[in-house]
């Protein structure tokens, strides 16, 4: 397969298995670290995005208080991950050269069929027996792993009329945090500070980007 440089890696598939599959490659070269980060970063703006156009599929109306921060958090983390990767590329220390992620694989796809199944189950299930504070800890528990299946399944369910608009969003919010906090944990774990440093960084300022964008001037 041709190669390709490490920040420019697909982003579109789970940005989780995307930060783990660069982690692994920072820990076999650590020169990688900077583009590993830039390429995470990316990776992590993109998951926004597809946040965004789930909801504008599945429940427009959150997007009325939810879809500036989920555009300019997005915005802002895909401009740092691709200023770095282009910094890096000018500087030639981008130009280190890795197989190719596929963004897509079956076994990818089965095993978001099966969360996508477990979460429309257990997220009506956890609302009757323990009520909001169990929405929002199986929104943080599932953002650990994949924040996708949380999004369609609560919004499916503040649809039906199941959770309030509030609700809903502050668990979306839980989810993607925790979903953030996985990703640093394991560039940081698994890459080294050299990779987890700017990653955390760099969520830091999207996200507090994103809030100051909800701030009315």
């Amino acid at each position: 397969a041709r190669s390709t440089s490490a920040w420019t890696l697909f982003p579109l598939a789970s940005s989780t298995a995307a930060t783990l599959t660069l982690a692994r490659y920072t820990r076999q070269n650590p020169s990688l670290a900077g583009a590993a980060a830039a390429g995470a970063l990316s990776a992590c703006g993109v998951m926004f995005f597809r946040i965004a156009v789930l909801l504008a599929v599945l429940r427009p109306v959150l997007l009325q208080t939810f879809g500036v921060f989920l555009v300019v958090t997005g915005l802002v983390l895909l401009g740092l991950g691709l200023w770095a990767g282009r910094r890096l590329t000018h500087s030639g220390e981008g130009e280190s050269t890795i197989q190719p992620m596929a963004p897509f694989d079956l076994g990818t796809a089965l095993g978001f069929g099966a969360f996508l199944a477990v979460m429309a189950v257990l997220v009506p299930l956890t609302q009757q027996w323990v009520g909001t504070v169990g929405i929002y800890v199986l929104s943080a528990v599932s953002g650990t792993a994949d924040v996708d299946a949380i999004v369609i399944s609560l919004a499916h369910m503040q649809g039906a009329g199941g959770l309030s608009g509030t609700t809903t969003v502050l668990a979306l919010c839980i989810a993607a945090l925790s979903n953030m906090l996985t990703k640093v944990t394991m560039a940081w774990s698994t890459g080294g500070a050299a990779m987890g440093r700017p990653l955390l960084k760099g969520y830091a300022i999207g996200v507090l980007a994103g809030g100051l964008a909800l701030v009315p001037f």
